[in-house]
């Protein structure tokens, strides 16, 4: 036969058989004999191939046949692939064997298309039959109908059988039988579907609600699902009857679980109702509102798993709502009471700085923290107890000031009124004076801590001042009527009248204190009325009277007079300021004889220089600086009055110390460091240093009270005194550390009940044990504590008491928000929180020698933490999330970890359906706790019935790691588990989570990414732990938590 080129390379190229022109009488070699003989083979194997491909058209024309005409296609392309395989030495036997089979392919082919033609109906119905029986084994149900498919195929295996032996008759008879029952088994595996699909949302829902009924009703709905699984049984195949069975019990207790759940969730809602401050919490409101909304719809889709999530999240709402509003009516009290202080300052004008300050401190310090947002109600009402109790000591200060104000107002308008007199022209350097005193009292009573009792001084002075001046003004009327008389006098009977009201002025100025002090006007008053009489009077020499001299010398004598009342009104009033100031000298001056106040000896020593300066320049009739002298004195003298009211309290505290201490001492109390303080205290009074003499006291009395608090612990751990020595020795500078201390000395079982009363003083907090090392970890515990910012461990409204338990079992610790409450296992030192490599490479994926020290986030160290401690710290900071709220605020946020809890698992359902490629109802029942029956392929999958159960495979795949592979401490099965960089995973029973897979690297610990409040505690752990960087992304928050 004639090969083609490409027969012909692969006869030459590949076999290596040579091409040779035929010689005659040419004696071949055996190499050429074997060349022949491939060819021969060869070519007989080529003829048998196109026999065989005609052989397979003409069965291909016989209707029902393609799918053996495909089956043999597939033999010839098999053999066809294995005769492309021989090589030169095997071609031979290869061809040989191709040659047998392709002749087998031939004769089947040929006697199928013999049969195919004598009975043409049996290829198309064998056909339908075998993609029947295929389609049967892929349905989910295969195994229902098992039986009547291997019936089918043996009806089938008959009719084949018959049809080959040409009793066509027979075949057709069998093949319809066995159509008929595919048909059967496809109907009854289809209503059998029909029916687990209805069937399994009722088992879940019956296994769900099991305790929600009583066990008569419970069982008679478990009752019916039996029955129905008989009725339809493949015998009975009451498959409707069944189907409609399985509805009605999910149908009623649908009903059952929609109307309970909603009132579940409606008690919470009419608890956030009833709330004082309901219009406060109302996001809270709003949110409980969407979830009683949203029960119908998770019931209709039958994520009856989502109700517990949904009953549960409704109750952590309405238990914060509760709990913020009041908190926050505790803040309003607090708040109110504080306005209410700053109210009574606010008419005060000189209060004014100090009322603007709390009014800042009230609106833009305390009311932000207070909001629903940032929840720090504790923090807030801290400053307006502050703002309360510094308005509370201002009063005395407010009283001294208003006086200040009132009395600078009266003595204003005094000066004002005393300006207006018909004298003030005469008292020109009188009223400058009274202007200083103002000025000098003003400028005390200024700034921004204005002294009010040295103001209050100065006014003093300008009061008795104001009081002399209104004296001289009315004595001025006789002297300026005097001096009228003189300017007037016309006659020498004018003159005379003139001189008699000048003398009596003169008279008036004589008058004792002031006689000496005015002796030289009246000596000259009394001359110049002399002269006066003398001008007057008609001249021996017969000259007329001099009328204009003598008014000359009596408005000399007038002016005298005048001025005369003047001195005389200043140095009375001098003379008073200096009297009384010298015996408040005198009273001070005795007082700093005695005892602490020789303290004050050197504040007595400055005020005689000041006095005497006085004395000088009332001397030179200097008034105006001789009464600002007296007033520095006075101002002076007020400051140690004011030292010594300083130093009667402090010995008020330091005797009953002192003796306190040489009691103790007595008593066997090691006292030395409180006598050091107390002498300390003694130094700092000398040196009139009184908020530090205070202070050491404070110091020497806490380190009293904690002497004593060891010695009656030590004598009788139940001494009630105890508990009341500690109260006050909180009280105390620096009492809270030493207490902290003593706690740390505590040791054996009876100092466990001490522990329990100092904790409740110390931290507000309920602590109990129920077995061993109770001491030992109870220390531990107060240690984590005392730790913490105050308002994270201390009176903390989100952690009431601390339970510990099993002292014997590896440390674990929870935290439960409804009762506030921490509960602890284990004891310390059996166990290390770790942050080595290791640990981090399992946890989050990071490499053994991953390079730590340029990464923020990793830790500060690789050395292990005691995990009692730790896990104390974890506890601790679960309370501090309930309190602020912090990661329900943060929810969906990437840089908090992207966390996301479900009341709604179809969400879950839908991205894990998505990205595995399977029936989204599938999943949602698994995440319901389902395991359903496979679900049938959608026509036209792709990758077709192998890739959709290879799909299903992934989902339970997925769903075991995600429900039972606690996951969260392994970055490996996290990874695995995450579907579109998202993990979701079922944190609790019923609490589904997710987070973003990404973030995980950022991360310190395994565990802090198994739920969102993990997350942040254990951030919380290691930071207060000492485990984060100082640099660390999240240390501004922590620090400001």
């Amino acid at each position: 036969m004639k090969l083609t080129a490409i027969q012909r390379t692969f006869l030459v190229d590949q076999l290596g058989v040579k091409a040779r022109p035929k010689k005659t009488l040419h004696i071949r070699s055996s190499s050429e004999k074997k060349d022949d003989a491939i060819s021969e083979v060869f070519e007989d194997y080529l003829r048998r191939e196109a026999k065989v491909l005609l052989s397979l058209t003409a069965l291909e024309r016989i209707a029902g046949t393609e799918k053996q005409v495909a089956a043999l296609e597939h033999e010839v392309s098999e053999i066809q692939a294995r005769a492309r395989k021989a090589g030169y030495e095997d071609a031979p036997a290869v061809f040989k064997q191709a040659y047998k089979d392709l002749e087998d392919v031939k004769l089947r082919a040929a006697r199928a298309a013999e049969i195919g033609a004598a009975n043409p109906r049996f290829p198309a119905l064998r056909q339908e039959v075998e993609l029947a029986l295929q389609k049967i084994a892929a349905h989910p149900q295969r195994e229902h109908v098992e039986t009547r498919t291997e019936e089918a195929r043996g009806l089938l295996r008959t009719a084949v059988a018959e049809n080959e032996n040409k009793r066509y008759p027979q075949a057709l008879s069998q093949i319809d039988s066995a159509k008929k029952a595919c048909a059967e088994a496809l109907d009854w595996a289809g209503q059998f579907n029909t029916y687990r699909v209805a069937r399994t949302p009722a088992q879940v829902i019956l296994l769900a609600m099991e305790d929600d009924f009583s066990d008569a009703d419970w069982n008679a709905f478990k009752a019916s699902l039996d029955q129905a699984e008989q009725d339809a049984d493949v015998d009975t195949r009451k498959y409707a009857q069944a189907t409609a069975a399985v509805k009605a019990v999910l149908e009623e207790m649908s009903e059952y679980l929609e109307e309970w759940t909603q009132d579940e969730i409606q008690i919470e809602i009419d608890k956030v109702e009833a709330l004082p401050l309901a219009a406060f919490v109302d996001a809270e409101h709003q949110e409980l509102l969407r979830m009683h909304g949203a029960v119908a719809q998770r019931v209709a889709a039958h994520d009856f798993a989502a109700i517990p999530a949904l009953k549960d999240m409704a109750l952590v709402v309405s238990t914060r709502a509760v709990d913020m509003a009041t908190r926050r009516l505790a803040y309003d009290g607090k708040r109110q009471s504080a306005v209410d202080a700053v109210a009574r300052l606010r008419p005060n004008t000189a209060m004014a700085g100090q009322v603007k300050a709390f009014d800042t401190v009230l609106k833009d310090q305390a009311a932000p923290l207070a909001t629903a947002q940032r929840k720090r109600f504790e923090e807030a009402i801290a400053l307006c107890e502050k703002v309360q109790k510094d308005c509370e000591a201002l009063v005395g200060a407010a009283a001294v000031s208003q006086k200040f104000l009132d009395d600078r107002k009266r003595l204003t308008e005094g000066l004002s009124a005393l300006r207006k007199l018909p004298a003030a022209a005469q008292m020109g350097e009188v009223l400058g004076a009274l202007d200083g005193l103002l000025s000098e009292a003003g400028k005390r009573a200024a700034g921004e801590t204005p002294d009010w009792p040295a103001g209050q001084e100065w006014l003093a002075r300008l009061d008795s001042g104001l009081t002399a001046a209104r004296t001289l003004a009315a004595d001025l009327k006789d002297a300026m009527a005097a001096r009228q008389a003189a300017q007037s006098a016309a006659t020498p009977g004018d003159v005379a009248k003139a001189v008699e009201s000048l003398r009596a002025e003169a008279l008036k100025l004589e008058a004792e204190p002031c006689k000496a002090l005015l002796a030289e006007e009246v000596k000259t008053i009394r001359l110049a009325c002399e002269q006066a009489l003398a001008k007057a009077a008609p001249g021996t020499d017969g000259k007329g009277a001099d009328l204009e001299h003598a008014r000359k010398a009596l408005a000399q004598a007038a002016g005298l007079a005048a001025a005369g009342q003047g001195i005389r009104a200043r140095q009375l009033d001098f003379d008073a300021a200096l009297a009384q100031s010298r015996q408040r000298q005198k009273v001070l001056v005795e007082r700093a004889k005695t005892g602490s106040f020789q303290a004050l000896a050197s504040q007595a020593a400055k005020l005689q220089p000041l006095l005497d300066g006085a004395v000088e320049s009332a001397g030179t009739r200097a008034y105006a600086t001789a009464l600002s002298a007296v007033a520095q004195a006075d101002e002076a003298v007020r400051a140690a009055e004011q030292a010594a009211e300083a130093i009667a309290a402090y010995d008020l505290r330091a005797t009953p110390l002192g003796q306190r201490s040489a009691t103790q001492k007595s008593a066997g109390d090691k006292v030395q460091d409180a006598e050091k303080l107390l002498a300390t205290a003694k130094t700092a009074l000398a040196e009139l240093r009184f908020a530090d003499a205070r202070k050491a006291l404070d110091q020497a009395e806490a380190k009293l009270e904690a002497l004593k608090i060891a010695r009656l612990a030590k004598a009788n751990p139940a001494d009630g005194d105890i508990a009341r020595s500690a109260e006050s020795l909180l009280q105390l500078d620096g009492g809270e550390k030493m207490l902290d201390d003593f706690v740390s000395t505590l040791t054996g079982r009876a100092s466990f009940d001490l522990i329990v009363k100092l904790a409740e003083k110390r931290f507000g907090i309920l602590l109990s044990s129920n077995d061993g090392k109770q001491t030992l970890s109870a220390k531990a515990i107060w240690a984590a504590l005392a730790s913490v910012p105050a308002s994270h461990g201390t009176r903390s409204p989100s952690l009431k008491s601390v339970v510990h338990s099993n002292p014997d079992k590896g440390v674990s610790g929870a935290y439960g928000w409804t009762r506030k409450q921490a509960t602890m296992e284990g004891r310390p030192d059996t166990g290390t929180e770790d942050y080595d490599a290791s640990a981090r490479q399992k946890a989050l994926g990071l490499p053994l020698d991953y390079d730590t020290s340029q990464d923020p986030y990793a830790p500060k160290d690789p050395r292990p933490a005691e995990l009692f401690n730790m896990t104390m710290l974890h506890e601790i900071g679960h309370a501090v999330d309930d309190r602020l709220a912090f990661m329900a605020g943060r929810a969906g946020q990437a840089d908090f970890g992207g966390w996301v809890e479900y009341t709604d698992l179809g969400l879950i359902a839908d991205a894990v359906a998505a990205a595995k490629k399977y029936d989204r109802g599938y999943v949602l029942q698994r995440l319901n706790g389902a395991t359903p029956d496979a679900v049938a392929m959608p026509d036209g999958h792709p990758g077709g019935q192998a890739k959709w159960d290879s799909a299903r495979q992934e989902v339970d795949n997925w769903y075991e790691l995600a429900k039972n592979g606690d996951i969260w401490y392994d970055y490996a099965k996290s990874k695995r588990a995450a579907v579109a960089g998202v993990v979701y995973q079922e944190a609790y029973d019923n609490n589904w989570v997710s987070y973003l897979l990404d973030e995980r690297r950022k991360g310190i610990t395994g565990y802090q990414w198994r739920a969102p409040g993990e997350w942040f505690a254990e951030l919380y752990m290691s930071w207060h732990g000492g485990k984060l960087k100082d640099n660390h992304p999240f240390a501004g928050w922590l620090k400001a938590l």
